[in-house]
């Protein structure tokens, strides 16, 4: 990719994150997981690459607010993009999680997404 992105990836294990090049230097992403755990999956790591192929330098994990359950990765990876594409930074906010999933429903129907639901 020679441009800017924002994407959502599937680890593999019932599990999504949010990766973007947003403010990276060339080959770098930054890594977006409401489920951190000091490690970064494999699968991920197999994805940057195959976005980077010629370019794969690293990924940066961004603190970010964590989920509460096993439940709700993806509504936060959903959440963390729409902040990277409305030019937010993903780290300064805390979520209202009772309110995302209804938030996230309402952009689908209305076919407009907008910033979730915060505090």
């Amino acid at each position: 990719m020679t441009s800017d992105f924002v994407q959502i990836l599937h680890t593999g294990n019932s599990h999504w994150v949010c990766i973007s090049s947003i403010g990276c230097t060339s080959g770098c992403v930054n890594l977006y997981d409401s489920l951190y755990n000091d490690i970064i999956d494999d699968e991920v790591e197999q994805q940057v690459k195959d976005l980077l192929p010629n370019n794969f330098v690293g990924i940066e994990v961004v603190p970010v607010q964590q989920q509460m359950n096993g439940s709700d990765c993806g509504v936060f990876a959903v959440a963390f993009a729409t902040c990277l594409v409305f030019e937010l930074n993903p780290s300064d906010f805390m979520f209202d999680i009772p309110r995302m999933r209804p938030h996230l429903l309402e952009c689908l129907r209305a076919g407009e997404i907008k910033v979730f639901p915060h505090f």
